[in-house]
């Protein structure tokens, strides 16, 4: 507020306004009745004024312009002296003596006045316990602030604190264009850049941030809900399996010897008698499939109840014997306690965008199963190998077509079949970014009784489930979920990295770097959690400004580099910090690495493009590596994200706002629709805001507020 400083009296001390919300001196409850009515915006005199309508009327026919102003001004300073001690209902009377008594030619100081009667009404609204008296406070400092912009159209004070009354009262579209506006001004008279030492200059960025979060989740919410469903691209999967070290959909087989212990809460659950026989290499280690089985544990020469290479769609063999029900087993193998309304939920919440080849592969695994007795062990076998075989084949449309059929026609799985099942369907609505039909789904399997599900699978939609939450900003949610799969499996590792993940985003560094090192120790060959914990330690050192910590984590990357050189996330990363840390150089030749492991992998085309802009100020490389981007992946929202920041630091904001609406299209969570919204609402109220107020887009400045 320094900037603007009247020359001849100082406006209210942007100091004071912060606490004064309980303090002393402030004993009517309302100060538009104390005052009898405060002038309106149009600034007539109240009857409580010091001097009548008549006495002020003569007083100013008596003095001279020059006279009148002074008196203003000490009527003015009087209210300050006032609102600084908290008597708000009295520096309201004090500032609208000095508006009727001021010359009207004198509108910057008329403007002002408004402005500290604003600025009463702001605090009242905040010390207020009562709703409506709250906003009736709120709407008169909206009134004011727009009288104050009536007489003085670039008054930076005005814009910050009517917009700060939208944001209160809900009205967030109104307030970013009003706080966008004060900072615009503001950067005026920092030069025409921001001042980032300014305190003015960082509560308008707190405030248009705050702003913009809520104006993002809104329009996100909306979007999201309405977006139409898209297949996940090569890369995205990738990603969300390389996040897991034991994933029960690819990892476990619930017909075979478990690699781990398939442990419940209540201890070790049996094989049920009527599985078809292990599909095993005789010779391999207990349940470990034959590493030259085709995808799925079938080995070519399997015994009778083993899926051979040339068996129909649905990995039956033809000679398998027909039947062999436990007829202990509940009817088809499923709990009488799941929820009646499944079927109606994976309906509701599940059904998949098939195409007809989906629908396809779907009818004939129930032609296979047909082949067999109904309800027999043999035809939950075809069923329930379907679906794997689909889902590790990443045939994820088809998978979900057949995981519905499966769940929804009675008997036709066993009860640990019915969970993998669950499992499965329940990845595929999240790798399709659905994440009511995956909650839903989750909810399911996670309720089921004890003993039904291994403890792998429901360890694993613990964690799903709990990342779900984290994705949806419910992160007490996800912490539950966490701690619970956690008490069911202390040694799992998957706990701790996805943990520590939500640590991580939310700022929590210590934590994070705890999980990751417990992720690391239990597990030492999964790379993701050495290099999470590298870059979580990167994230420290750079707080801390602690150059030895910088240069340890660079040292130690070398080595992790030695230790996993094709894990592209991990070469990824330490290509990210050295880029940080001005090896420029050794950047490149790591990006170059990661390009040939991952050649259709878009974002690292991205982030090499944003190195060449450091290394040789190029925007048209850079751009160039955009185009690469797209090209290998034209799903790659990185890409487009990156180039509208890229537009509007060269001034183009329109080309800027089309690119983010191709990126908002492609992103596959609402967290990420929330961010680019975000940064879109800001570039289209630059946009409205220039053009009222006749300025034009800085191409230096960036940002909020980048104008001149």
């Amino acid at each position: 507020y320094m900037y603007y400083r009247n020359k001849k009296g100082e406006d209210v001390d942007p100091s004071a306004e912060s606490g004064s919300s309980g303090s002393a001196g402030s004993s009517m409850a309302d100060p538009a009745r104390a005052s009898e009515g405060t002038a309106s915006s149009g600034g007539a005199p109240t009857q409580a004024s010091a001097a009548t309508e008549e006495e002020t009327e003569s007083l100013k026919e008596s003095m001279s312009d020059e006279t009148r102003l002074e008196e203003a001004l000490r009527k003015k300073n009087k209210g300050n002296k006032y609102y600084k001690g908290a008597s708000f209902e009295a520096a309201i009377r004090s500032y609208q003596e000095a508006i009727d008594i001021c010359p009207a030619k004198d509108s910057a100081d008329m403007a002002a006045f408004h402005q500290n009667i604003a600025a009463c009404y702001e605090a009242l609204a905040l010390r207020s316990t009562d709703d409506r008296e709250k906003a009736q406070h709120l709407s008169t400092v909206v009134e004011r602030c727009t009288h104050a912009l009536g007489l003085n159209e670039r008054y930076p004070k005005a814009f910050i604190r009517r917009g700060r009354a939208y944001k209160m009262l809900g009205d967030f579209d109104k307030a970013l264009d009003d706080v966008t506006a004060g900072s615009i001004m503001e950067n005026i008279a920092s030069g025409g850049m921001p001042n980032p030492s300014s305190s003015m200059s960082q509560n308008i960025m707190m405030l248009a941030n705050d702003i913009l979060k809520e104006v993002g989740k809104a329009k996100a919410k909306k979007h999201f809900a309405n977006r139409p469903a898209k297949a996940p691209s090569a890369a995205y999967v990738k990603s969300y399996l390389e996040s897991y070290q034991f994933d029960a959909m690819t990892m476990y087989d619930c017909e075979s010897t478990p690699t781990l212990a398939s442990k419940t809460a209540e201890g070790i659950v049996a094989e049920d008698e009527d599985v078809p026989a292990q599909t095993e290499d005789e010779d391999a280690p207990a349940g470990r499939e034959d590493e030259d089985a085709p995808a799925g544990g079938e080995d070519k020469g399997a015994p009778a109840g083993r899926e051979d290479e040339d068996a129909p769609a649905g990995g039956e063999n033809e000679d398998a014997p027909a039947g062999g029900e436990n007829e202990d087993a509940p009817a088809g193998g499923e709990d009488e306690d799941a929820p009646a309304d499944l079927d109606a939920k994976v309906k509701m919440n599940g059904e998949a965008e098939t195409n007809g080849e989906a629908e396809t592969n779907a009818d004939a695994l129930t032609r296979d199963e047909g082949a067999v007795s109904p309800g027999s062990s043999e035809s939950k076998h075809v069923r329930y190998r379907g679906v794997v075989n689909l889902f590790r084949e990443q045939k994820f449309a088809e998978a979900e077509a057949a995981a519905q059929l499966a769940i929804v026609d009675e008997g036709s799985l066993t009860e640990k079949q019915r969970g993998h099942v669950l499992l499965i369907l329940a990845t595929v609505h999240q790798l399709y970014s659905r994440p009511t039909g995956a909650l839903d789904v989750l909810n399911t399997l996670i309720a089921l009784p004890d003993g039904s599900v291994p403890v792998e699978v429901r360890v694993n939609a613990l964690v799903k489930r709990g990342s779900q939450h984290l994705i949806s900003g419910n992160a007490d949610e996800a912490m539950a979920d966490f701690q619970t799969a956690h008490g069911l499996d202390p040694m799992n590792g998957d706990v701790f990295h996805h943990r520590g993940q939500m640590h991580f985003l939310l700022d929590r560094l210590p934590e994070a770097m705890a999980d990751y090192q417990q992720c690391a120790e239990i597990s030492p060959s999964f790379p993701a959690a050495h290099v999470q914990l590298l870059y979580a330690k990167y994230k420290v050192a750079l707080m801390t400004q602690s150059g030895m910590a910088m240069k340890e984590v660079v040292d130690a990357f070398e080595k992790i580099f030695e230790r996993f050189p094709d894990y592209v996330e991990g070469i990824s990363l330490f290509a990210q910090v050295l880029q940080d840390q001005g090896q420029l150089d050794r950047a490149e030749v790591l990006y170059q690495k990661a390009i040939e492991l991952e050649p259709n992998n878009g974002s690292l085309y991205v982030h090499h493009g944003l190195l060449l802009i450091s290394k040789n100020d190029s925007f048209d490389e850079a751009l160039e590596e955009m185009k690469k981007a797209l090209k290998v992946d034209s799903d790659c929202d990185f890409a487009y994200e990156t180039m509208a920041t890229m537009q509007i630091q060269r001034g183009r904001v329109r080309e800027a706002i089309e690119l983010w609406d191709k990126a908002l299209d492609l992103v596959r969570t609402e967290l990420e629709m929330t961010h680019l919204f975000s940064l879109r609402e800001a570039a289209q109220a630059q946009e409205r805001v220039s053009s009222r107020l006749g300025l034009q887009m800085n191409p230096f400045a960036g940002g909020m507020g980048g104008m001149m």
